[in-house]
């Protein structure tokens, strides 16, 4: 079985020193990673200001395969007027995970106010 991080545990140390939280996740032996973009309102990438390809070449040093992503505004409010209706916006953190090498994104939460949107 493998066993992985989602990165929103470590949330904090992330959001102060990327690179350096890497290190450490890869010390305590994690190698599989879902990145956690909780300020997608902020960043379309992780939400902590990490240039996509800083973040990949740190990962491979340190031999951590980020599997996925989440990503979501922390601020819900009106989140689908201005965040997931904007094709551009969503279409930028695809690319950023996909350059990240992961596989997988999801959107966690169940806050569709219809089934139009959530189709969208």
């Amino acid at each position: 079985m493998k066993v992985g991080l989602q990165t929103y545990t470590v949330r904090t140390e992330f959001a102060r020193d990327p690179m350096g939280t890497l290190e450490k996740v890869s010390a305590a032996g994690y190698k599989y990673i879902e990145m956690a973009n909780h300020r997608a309102d902020l960043d379309p990438g992780t939400g902590h200001g990490t240039d996509v390809k800083d973040l990949r070449a740190k990962a491979d040093e340190v031999g951590i395969t980020i599997i996925g992503a989440h990503f979501m505004p922390s601020n819900l409010t009106g989140m689908f007027d201005w965040f997931y209706n904007d094709a551009a916006r969503v279409a930028n953190v695809i690319d950023y995970y996909d350059a990240a090498g992961a596989r997988f994104l999801s959107l966690p939460t169940d806050n569709f106010p219809d089934m139009d949107t959530l189709l969208r």
